[in-house]
C-alpha cells in the first residue's frame, strides 16, 4: 500500500500544542546492545504467561494456528515490516518521510501485541493479528493534534472494511476528562475517541509513567478508554519470586512499577486494568528482537492483545458494545484473581492507600462450570421404526486453487529501501487474502486496493544486499492456496 495521509495531502500546519509521547519509551532503549536475528527457536516472553495467553483458548507458543479474530490499529511512530509481524498496511499521517517506523517505538509495541506464533522469533499476546500501522509520531516520538485527527479520520473510514476493532494508543499528554466527550472543555481528541468508540472500536491506552493520578493524563483519563497500568511480572507467575531478566531493572516482582500512574476516582477505576510492561522483550526495527525500555506503552500493548482475544469468534466479547467489552476484559482479570490466585501486591484485593492499579489482565474467559442438577430417569418409550429417506447428493467440494501473479516489481529489478509490491489474483469463488514471500518467509500481507489487485510494502533494508526470489500466495474461502511464479530481484541498499 502506498503511504499516504487520509486525503493524500500533508496535514495542515498544527494549530494546537504538540502532544508528545510520555508513556514509557521516548526513544527505543536497547540495554543489552544486541540484536537477536529473525530466525531460530521461538522465545516465549514473560508477557505471555503473565496474561495466561499460554493457556487455552490462546495457547500461545504451542498453537501455531492462524489468527481468526479482528485487526488492530497501532497509532504510533509507525511499524516496520518484520518477518514476525503481520503488518497489513502502513499509513503516514505526519506529512513528512514515509509510513515506516521513524523511531522503533511502534514496532516494539506491535511485537507485544501480536508477534506471529511460528516456532521462531517471539510470540505476542494475540499471535498473528493483522496490524494496521498509522504513523502520527516523528523520530523523537512527537506528534500534533492534526496528525491524530488524520489517524482518526482514516480509521473511521476504513475500520469496517478491514475489520479493525481495536486501536492501541501508547501515547499521551497532560489533560483531563470533562465527562462529556470533550464538549464541555473543547477537547477535540476526546471527541474523536468518542467517535471511534461509538463506531465500535475499542481504544486502549497506557496510564502514564509519572507515579501520579492518571486523571491528569489523556487519553488515559477518558472514561471511554481501557487504561493499562504497569505491574512488574518477570516470570509470568504470581508469588513475587521472579527476578529481573533485563539489565538496569531492580524493581521487585509482582508489584506495581514505581513510575506507573494509577487511578484514584471511582470513574477512573472503572476503566483501569493492570498489565505487564516491565523488561519487555519484543520485535525491533531491522527485523530483530531485544529488550526495550519499560513503561505503560508496553502495558497498553499487552492489554490490547487481551482485548483482541476477547473479540475472537470464541471470545467473551463477541457481540458486545465497547463499554461492555471494557467491563468483560476487566472481569476476566477479576476472575483470574479470584479463581486462580492471579494476584500481586497492591492489587484491588490488597490495595495500598488510594492507588488503584486494577486487576491483572487475563486472556482466559471468566465463568465457572455449573454443578449439574440431577434429573429423574425417564420412563422408556417404544422406539419408532424410522422411515428411510433418500441419501442427499453431496455438494461438490471446491478444490480449485486461485491464480496469482506478482506485477510489481518486475523480474530482475534492483530494489532498495521500502519496496511497493503488487499482485493480481483471481479464483472461481473468490480470493480472501494474498501474502508475499521471500523464499520460505512471509514478508508482507496484501491489502486489496482494487478488485483482484493486492498491494503491500517490503522493507528491503532488513535483508543483506544480494539476490532473492519472491512469490505471492493467494487463498480462497475453502483454504485452497495458489502460488505465483517466482520473481527474481536484487537488493542493493
Amino acid at each position: 500500500m502506498t503511504t499516504r495521509t487520509v486525503d493524500g495531502r500533508a496535514p495542515s500546519k498544527p494549530r494546537r500544542r504538540v502532544a508528545s509521547v510520555i508513556l514509557g519509551i521516548v526513544a527505543l532503549a536497547i540495554p543489552l546492545g544486541i540484536s537477536t536475528p529473525a530466525w531460530g527457536a521461538e522465545t516465549i516472553p514473560s508477557v505471555i504467561a503473565s496474561h495466561e495467553a499460554n493457556l487455552p483458548p490462546v495457547s500461545a507458543g504451542s498453537a501455531n494456528r492462524a489468527w481468526d479474530g479482528p485487526a488492530v490499529a497501532v497509532i504510533d511512530s509507525g511499524v516496520s515490516i518484520h518477518t514476525d509481524l503481520n503488518v497489513a498496511a502502513q499509513v503516514n499521517c505526519t506529512g513528512t518521510g514515509t509510513a515506516t517506523d521513524a523511531n522503533g517505538h511502534g514496532t516494539g509495541v506491535s511485537g507485544f501485541i501480536g508477534a506471529i506464533d511460528d516456532d521462531k522469533g517471539i510470540v505476542g499476546v494475540a499471535p498473528g493479528v493483522p496490524i494496521y500501522s498509522i504513523r502520527i509520531l516523528d523520530a523523537k516520538n512527537r506528534g500534533t493534534p492534526d496528525m491524530f485527527t488524520c489517524a482518526v479520520n482514516w480509521l473511521k473510514a476504513n475500520a469496517a472494511r478491514y475489520n479493525i476493532r481495536v486501536a492501541n494508543l501508547s501515547l499521551g499528554y497532560p489533560g483531563a476528562d470533562d465527562g462529556n466527550c470533550g464538549r464541555s472543555n473543547g477537547d477535540l481528541a476526546h471527541a474523536q475517541i468518542c467517535d471511534l468508540t461509538a463506531a465500535g472500536i475499542v481504544v486502549v491506552a497506557g496510564a502514564g509513567n509519572s507515579a501520579a493520578d492518571l486523571a491528569g493524563t489523556v487519553p488515559a483519563a477518558y472514561d471511554e478508554v481501557l487504561t493499562a497500568t504497569n505491574v512488574v511480572n518477570y516470570d509470568g507467575r504470581p508469588g513475587g519470586v521472579g527476578t529481573p531478566n533485563c539489565p538496569g531493572i531492580t524493581a521487585p516482582d509482582d508489584r506495581p512499577a514505581s513510575k506507573s500512574n494509577y487511578a484514584v476516582s471511582a470513574a477512573d477505576r472503572a476503566h483501569t486494568i493492570a498489565a505487564n510492561g516491565t523488561c519487555p522483550y519484543t520485535t525491533k526495527k531491522g527485523n530483530g528482537y531485544d529488550f526495550i525500555q519499560s513503561g505503560t506503552s508496553m502495558s497498553s500493548a499487552a492489554a490490547t492483545g487481551v482485548v483482541l482475544n476477547c473479540l475472537r469468534p470464541s471470545g467473551a466479547c463477541v457481540g458486545k458494545t465497547v463499554p461492555q467489552v471494557l467491563q468483560t476484559a476487566i472481569g476476566q482479570g477479576q476472575a483470574a484473581a479470584a479463581n486462580r490466585s492471579r494476584v500481586y501486591a497492591g492489587d484491588p484485593l490488597s490495595q495500598v492507600g488510594n492507588k488503584y492499579f486494577g486487576y491483572f489482565a487475563s486472556t482466559v474467559p471468566a465463568g465457572t462450570v455449573p454443578t449439574p442438577t440431577p434429573t429423574p430417569t425417564p420412563t422408556p418409550t417404544p422406539t419408532p421404526t424410522p422411515t428411510p429417506t433418500p441419501t442427499p447428493t453431496p455438494t461438490p467440494t471446491d478444490t480449485t486453487k486461485p491464480t496469482v501473479a506478482i506485477t510489481s516489481p518486475v523480474s530482475g529489478a534492483t530494489v532498495s529501501g521500502t519496496v511497493p509490491v503488487r499482485a493480481t489474483a483471481s479464483d472461481n469463488v473468490g480470493v480472501t487474502g494474498v501474502t508475499f514471500w521471500v523464499g520460505t518467509v512471509r514478508v508482507a500481507t496484501g491489502v486489496q486496493v482494487l478488485p483482484g489487485v493486492w498491494e503491500s510494502t517490503i522493507n528491503s533494508t532488513a535483508y543483506p544486499n544480494g539476490s532473492y526470489q519472491a512469490t505471492a500466495r493467494a487463498t480462497d474461502a475453502r483454504g485452497n492456496v495458489g502460488v505465483s511464479a517466482a520473481l527474481s530481484f536484487r537488493v542493493a541498499n
